[in-house]
């Protein structure tokens, strides 16, 4: 019974999915609504700071955490299907938000990774499915949170103007991929989505 539930929450979600990949591109961001809150559908990861705000750079902090991760294949939604079984097979708790990380050139989605709740649980290592748990140390982020879905052209367009801000703030240096941060699932409507377009940076006399 259990396993006849999981397979179709999984379908429906998967579907749905399905809707959100042929709609996204048609989808704006609007990002003028100061009374705008995130919808948090689940706890965040210990120690993590809170979205927001919203079309706004900020620099803000990242704790050690505990990440299971997948690469993204052909068709990435399949990655959060994984992911979702994984979490569900060991009995731990979803958080907010999804991590995606970005190629560095392209922009395109190269793994996804759900955050566990703290780094106390379960273990590190290859696990079943090909995915594998490895805990990220304490790092700095410039961001910017967007409402509405993401696409390759706000992406795009998101990154490069974060990189402005660090033309402008000499003191920073970036320090790895972009990333993508969701906090909602697919069965949130556009109006109410939030996403963090993010670069690891560190500052100038840390190196």
């Amino acid at each position: 019974m259990r396993n006849t539930i999981l397979k179709n929450s999984l379908l429906t979600i998967f579907i749905i999915m399905i809707f959100n990949v042929l709609t996204a591109e048609n989808q704006k961001t609007e990002n003028v609504d100061d009374t705008f809150k995130v919808l948090l559908e689940a706890k965040l990861p210990k120690g993590f700071p809170e979205p927001g705000p919203l079309n706004k750079i900020i620099v803000k902090d990242y704790p050690e955490c505990r990440i299971a991760k997948v690469q993204n294949g052909f068709f990435q939604n399949f990655s959060f299907m994984r992911l979702f079984m994984h979490i569900k097979g060991n009995d731990v708790s979803m958080t907010t938000p999804v991590v995606m990380k970005l190629e560095e050139k392209s922009l395109k989605r190269k793994n996804m990774a759900f955050i566990y709740g703290n780094t106390s649980i379960g273990s590190t290592g290859k696990k079943k499915g090909n995915i594998e748990v490895l805990d990220l140390p304490r790092r700095k982020y410039v961001s910017i949170g967007l409402r509405g879905y993401e696409n390759e052209k706000i992406i795009k367009d998101t990154v490069s103007k974060l990189k402005s801000w660090l033309k402008e703030n000499k003191d920073f240096i970036i320090d790895g991929d972009p990333r993508l941060l969701g906090y909602n699932s697919p069965m949130v409507s556009a109006e109410k989505r939030y996403f963090e377009i993010q670069l690891p940076i560190k500052k100038i006399t840390e190196e």
